[in-house]
């Protein structure tokens, strides 16, 4: 008895020292994922000139489907049309498509839809790198 006793008792420290470790690893990884981060929100870019392509506004769709909404707000898209397109199963079925109506409704507005417009919203809400990979002159 005493036996499986201390064999459990040294598993246990074990699996601590384990968790511990992974711990400390996580943090070092989150450490250089803010540095990086932040490198990117210092480095200074100058936007494209013009309006965004209907081909780069698509993949745009595609990373912001979780956060179309704040992006549509930054953007100054009408709440109501941000609420239609929410509601709205039938023509925007996919959060996809309704990430895309969202930058449609940008695009539509009546204003110049820039990259600078554009980059500084995605640099707003955080989304750093992704103003570099569509808006910036690389």
């Amino acid at each position: 008895m005493f036996h499986l006793l201390a064999v459990t008792f040294c598993f246990f420290k074990l699996f601590n020292k384990l968790i511990l470790t992974q711990y400390i690893h996580l943090e070092i990884v989150t450490d250089e994922i803010k540095k990086k981060k932040s490198k990117i929100t210092d480095a200074s870019c100058t936007f494209k000139h013009g309006c965004p392509a209907n081909s780069e506004l698509n993949l745009l769709a595609l990373e912001m489907v979780a956060e179309w909404k704040m992006l549509g707000r930054q953007l100054g898209v009408p709440t109501s049309k941000i609420n239609e397109l929410q509601r709205d199963n039938v023509n925007f079925c996919g959060i996809v498509d309704k990430a895309r109506g969202m930058l449609d409704a940008w695009y539509d507005k009546g204003e110049c839809p820039t990259y600078a417009v554009l980059g500084a919203a995605l640099n707003s809400l955080g989304k750093c790198r992704l103003a570099v990979k569509y808006c910036c002159n690389i």
